[in-house]
């Protein structure tokens, strides 16, 4: 019968049907459909718990969507970008809005967000005189490992945990394309690993189509997508310039091509290391 060439077909008795660390999901084709476990016989799978997240923006700069904006003021396009980025990993994401500069209000919102399994905050981070977070941080017993990083865009990137409470602490610049870059390049890979994935976004060796910009004294990611040919992967710049200004020209990413610090211009048809991202 139809059913029963369906399982000779697909699993035989003593194979393995689930892997630890294999996502149950219906969306893409490289994980697993629940429908497959049901069929073969599998009522209940111990599971990962999601990870909490909980988000919030800071500065007085920073406004909330359908607000006027004030001299100097932005809206926080973070809050969307990053909740999309962030669910897409596996997370359960808390938003708890922005934080103005004042440091009473940063330090209550801080303990508010530690007892989830993850924080992040957008904004604070840079040097300046109202960037508060790494000091409320060591305040509240935090070993601040990272400050900035030498990549571009998204230099001042934080990263802290906690000896009495369970979060790891992600600062991310409140830029939102240094932000989206950050979230893609390291916070995905690890809120996806702590959901238990064993697939968590690891890059590729790929041939570029076309000419890469070189980069100066810091690695530069550039934005694009993934096109296949033959059965390879390889990668198309996407246009426009490419800098932190540029958030639309994002529209439609599925990666990040690394340019290593002092390199010069990459020919199309050379190998650059890329690094996938919204689940490809």
């Amino acid at each position: 019968s139809a059913m029963h060439d369906f399982f000779d077909d697909k699993q035989r008795n003593g194979s393995v049907t689930l892997q630890p660390g294999q996502k149950l999901d219906f969306r893409y084709r490289v994980v697993i459909h629940p429908g497959d476990a049901a069929a073969a016989g599998i009522a209940e799978v111990t599971v990962h718990r999601r990870p909490t997240v909980a988000l919030f923006a800071s500065g007085n700069e920073v406004q909330s969507l359908g607000e006027p904006l004030a001299v100097g003021q932005v809206y926080d396009a973070n809050r969307y970008g990053l909740t999309a980025l962030l669910e897409q990993a596996g997370c359960d994401v808390q938003v708890l809005g922005i934080v103005p500069d004042d440091r009473p209000r940063l330090r209550e919102v801080l303990r508010q967000a530690l007892p989830a399994d993850a924080v992040v905050s957008t904004g604070g981070t840079a040097v300046g005189d109202s960037d508060w977070v790494a000091d409320l941080l060591a305040e509240l017993g935090a070993d601040v490992a990272v400050r900035s990083i030498a990549i571009k865009p998204g230099k001042p990137l934080l990263f802290a945990t906690f000896a009495q409470f369970p979060a790891l602490y992600f600062g991310v610049p409140g830029n939102p394309v240094s932000a989206l870059v950050s979230g893609w390049r390291f916070l995905a890979p690890v809120l996806r690993q702590l959901g238990g994935e064993i697939r968590r976004g690891e890059p590729w060796r790929c041939a570029t189509l076309d000419r890469l910009p070189g980069a100066g004294a810091r690695e530069h990611n550039l934005w694009g997508t993934l096109i296949w040919e033959r059965g390879y992967p390889k990668f198309r710049l996407a246009p426009g310039v490419h800098n932190s200004g540029n958030i639309w020209g994002m529209e439609g990413t599925t990666a990040l091509a690394v340019v290593p610090p002092h390199t010069e211009a990459i020919a199309p048809g050379e190998e650059v290391w890329v690094w996938p991202v919204l689940g490809v």
